[in-house]
């Protein structure tokens, strides 16, 4: 018998698990050394007293490694700076992480956010949120690929408060800005092989493959780069 975490108090809000049934789960001794929280498909978080057919497995891998898309949410009535997200942290939770929404919570940023220079991050709703500098610092940082990647940003603030001005000023210069087409410089391997590929000696060049059709799409691809979005709004 497990119990849905959302009516812990509900003798009726119990479901039967097979014994056999593996689930991802959360367990904190110095919290509690009684339950443990895990995930049942179709039901969702769910609690249960350890012992018996309950097992804890201790598992040291981080599961959120290949995670895409990710949304987190707070109850609007709470204060929300209660609630923190350091986007440093979810960096390194969450190193492909590529689409971002919360929901009355405030993002901020660690003074060490090294991991943030590999994080490909493109798209970030954040909404109810109290202060956006962190964000900003984020993008004026050239040196992070959150800089260069991100395509859109999304930000409002909570009910009947407003965004600081100068804020909300400088995270809006980077509005219209174009991103870069490519990543990072190519390598110098992959400049020796497209120069061989050009100049070889053999009567069938590898560029002789590309024909009109595919160069033009090249070409095309090329020259319209990226122009990043960014909203901010009071509500």
């Amino acid at each position: 018998e497990v119990h849905l975490c959302d009516f812990p108090d509900d003798e009726h809000a119990v479901i039967m698990v097979p014994s056999s049934c593996h689930c991802r789960a959360v367990y904190d001794p110095d919290n509690s050394k009684e339950l443990v929280n895990f995930v049942v498909p179709g039901y969702g978080a769910c609690v249960a007293n350890l012992g018996g057919a309950v097992q804890f497995t201790p598992d040291s891998r981080i599961v959120t490694n290949g995670l895409r898309n990710f949304t987190l949410e707070a109850h609007e009535e709470f204060d929300t700076t209660q609630f923190e997200l350091d986007l440093r942290a979810l960096s390194v939770a969450c190193p492909e992480l590529q689409t971002l929404s919360t929901y009355y919570i405030n993002v901020v940023l660690s003074v060490h956010y090294n991991a943030l220079r590999r994080w490909p991050i493109q798209y970030m709703s954040l909404t109810g949120i109290q202060q956006i500098s962190d964000l900003e610092l984020c993008l004026s940082d050239t040196a992070t690929q959150m800089a260069r990647t991100l395509v859109e940003l999304k930000v409002t603030s909570r009910m009947d408060e407003r965004l600081d001005e100068e804020e909300v000023k400088k995270l809006k210069a980077h509005d219209g800005e174009f991103l870069p087409v490519i990543k990072e410089k190519f390598p110098l391997q992959l400049k020796i092989a497209m120069i061989s590929a050009v100049t070889s000696t053999s009567s069938t060049k590898a560029i002789h493959l590309l024909d009109t059709y595919i160069l033009s799409l090249i070409f095309v691809f090329s020259s319209t780069p990226e122009q990043r979005v960014v909203q901010c709004e009071d509500i």
